[in-house]
C-alpha cells in the first residue's frame, strides 16, 4: 500500500472521462485516493458535449427565425468546472492536458476560490510546444510527459506517465493467443500508413474513426473490430494476441504512449516505434523490439509471428520488467509532494 501524503487533500481532477483515453483518468482517480486524497472528478468531455448540443439547438432555432444566434451561455465547460470548484473548495486543482481552459479563467478560479495549488500535467504528445510554454506561466506547477520543446528555465518539470496502472490487470501465466496482432488507438494518418504495411496479416484494430476512414478500403476495413475498447477489455485483447502493436500519432520524440506499459503488463509481446526514452524502461532485443519505418514494421511483424520461442521469451521478460515499473500513485506522489 502506498503511504498517503501528509494530510488528506481535496483534489478536483479535470479530465475527459468520457473520451477515448478514459481509463487513464479513472486510474488517476484511484491513484490519488490511494495517496489519501479526496478526489472530485470533473468530466470535461460530458460538458463539452452538452455545450455543443446546446449551441446547435440555439443556432438552428435562430436560423429558422432568420436571426443571428446569440453567444451560448450556461452549460459551458468553464461554467461547469467553476461549479465543481465552488462545491469542492479544493486544495489542488489538477488539470490533465488534454483539457484546455482560457488563461484568464485559470487565474480567476485561483483568486476567486483561493485555490492554493493549480497544477497542469501535459499528457499530450510533442505538439503545440509554444502553447505549453505559455501555459506554464499561469500554473503553480506544470509537468510534461516528454522532454521535447521546453528549456529548464521554463519551469516545466519532466514527469513521465509510463506506469503499471493497475496491477489487477496483469496477466496470469496462462495466456491463450487467439489473434496475431492487436492495435488499439484513434485513427491518425501516420498510423494508417504504418498499419497498411501489414494489411495482409491477421490484425485486429480498435479505435475511433478507423471504420469511417476505411469504408472504401476493404483491405483495411476487414481488420476494424470496434470503435472503442476500455478497461479489462483492453488487457484481454492484448493478452490474447501474439503481438501488441504501438504506433504513436507523432514522429520520433521522447514522448511515449501509455501502451508502452499496458502491452507488456498483459503478457503480450510489444512491437513499437523507437524512441530515445524507450530504453529507460525496456531493453530492445531482450524485452521488446522497435521499428522506424512501415517497411521495418512489416519485416519485424512477420519475423516474430514465425519465431514463437523468441517472441514469447521476450514477452515473458518484459512482463517481469513491467511489474517493476513505477505505479501511477508513485508518479502522482512525485507531482504532489513539491506543492503540498
Amino acid at each position: 500500500m502506498m503511504q498517503s501524503i501528509q494530510a488528506p487533500k481535496r483534489v478536483v481532477l479535470s479530465y475527459p472521462f468520457g473520451g477515448t483515453a478514459a481509463d487513464f483518468g479513472k486510474a488517476c482517480v484511484a491513484a490519488l485516493e490511494e495517496l489519501g486524497c479526496a478526489v472530485f472528478p470533473f468530466d470535461s468531455s460530458r460538458n463539452e458535449s452538452s455545450l455543443r448540443i446546446l449551441g446547435l439547438l440555439k443556432t438552428t432555432r435562430h436560423l429558422m427565425r432568420l436571426q443571428a444566434p446569440p453567444r451560448v451561455e450556461g452549460g459551458s465547460k468553464h461554467d461547469a468546472l467553476e461549479a465543481s470548484v465552488s462545491s469542492a473548495r479544493p486544495h489542488v486543482l489538477l488539470i490533465l492536458r488534454g483539457d484546455s481552459y482560457a488563461h484568464d479563467f485559470i487565474r480567476y478560479l485561483k483568486e476567486q476560490y483561493r485555490i492554493p495549488h493549480v497544477v497542469c500535467w501535459w499528457i499530450e504528445g510533442p505538439k503545440w510546444q509554444d502553447l505549453m510554454l505559455q501555459e506554464a506561466q499561469i500554473y503553480d506547477a506544470y509537468y510534461c510527459i516528454h522532454r521535447d520543446g521546453y528549456p529548464p528555465e521554463s519551469g516545466i518539470r519532466y514527469l513521465p506517465a509510463v506506469s503499471t496502472i493497475d496491477n489487477a490487470l496483469l496477466r496470469s501465466e496462462n495466456r491463450a493467443c487467439k489473434r496475431d496482432i492487436t492495435f488499439i488507438g484513434k485513427w491518425k494518418p501516420r498510423r494508417q500508413n504504418y498499419l497498411e504495411s501489414i494489411a495482409d496479416l491477421d490484425v485486429s484494430i480498435y479505435g475511433p474513426k478507423w471504420l469511417a476512414k476505411n469504408l472504401t478500403n476493404p483491405s483495411m476495413l476487414r481488420h476494424v473490430k470496434g470503435s472503442r475498447i476500455h478497461g479489462h477489455a483492453v488487457t484481454r485483447a492484448y493478452a490474447h494476441s501474439k503481438i501488441g502493436l504501438d504506433v504513436p500519432s507523432w514522429d520520433i520524440s521522447t514522448s511515449l504512449t501509455l501502451r508502452i506499459a499496458d502491452i507488456p503488463a498483459s503478457g503480450c509481446f510489444l512491437l513499437t516505434q523507437d524512441s530515445p526514452s524507450l530504453r529507460e524502461y525496456f531493453e530492445v532485443g531482450k524485452h521488446i523490439d522497435v521499428f522506424a519505418t512501415p517497411e521495418e514494421l512489416s519485416d519485424k511483424a512477420r519475423f516474430y509471428l514465425t519465431h514463437e520461442t523468441t517472441r514469447e521469451s521476450m514477452a515473458a521478460a518484459a512482463f517481469v520488467r513491467a511489474k517493476s515499473l513505477p505505479t501511477l500513485a508513485q508518479r502522482l506522489r512525485k507531482l504532489l509532494e513539491p506543492i503540498i
